[in-house]
């Protein structure tokens, strides 16, 4: 009896959810599997680094927020002229200013300004197939909480 008790419990302990890098690496790779490939965001890149998430865009900008910041995550379907995908959305803390923004020099990020309080990364309208949209967004709050972080869907007032 106690042999099958102390089975369960190591069955228990080991079915704990991802780990921060697990959850990293798949965020990301989704991201290169279904990112736009229009001229205004093939040659994007999204990475995570000392605690940021971090959008290089291919014109010359980055946008970044301190994972911990992250208050809300939305994703949702657009469709704008020739255009359609998903935009993942991530917004800070109280509606502040938390999004730092500026020029990107040789992979170092040059100028800072917060300039917003959300943060828009693009993908193929492909990335709503096998519930993407919803793992996204369960798969960022979750990497919010291990950050330390309090995030939640986002719910608009109406």
């Amino acid at each position: 009896m106690k042999y099958l008790f102390f089975i369960f419990f190591l069955i228990n302990v080991s079915s704990f959810g991802q780990s921060k890098s697990e959850t990293e690496s798949w965020i990301i790779d989704k991201y290169l599997s279904y990112k736009l490939d229009n001229w205004a965001h093939k040659n994007n890149i999204l990475k995570i680094e000392n605690g940021y998430l971090v959008l290089i865009k291919s014109y010359g900008w980055y946008e970044k927020i301190l994972i911990k910041d992250i208050a809300q995550v939305k994703v949702s379907y657009f469709k704008v002229e020739d255009r359609e995908g998903y935009t993942i959305n991530v917004y800070c803390k109280n509606n502040g200013k938390c999004i730092q923004e500026g020029e990107n020099n040789s992979d170092k990020n040059t100028t800072s300004k917060n300039l917003n309080n959300f943060m828009t990364i693009y993908v193929k309208v492909s990335f709503g197939q096998d519930d993407l949209p919803l793992r996204m967004e369960k798969a960022l709050i979750y990497l919010v909480k291990l950050y330390g972080g309090d995030a939640k869907k986002y719910k608009e007032a109406f």
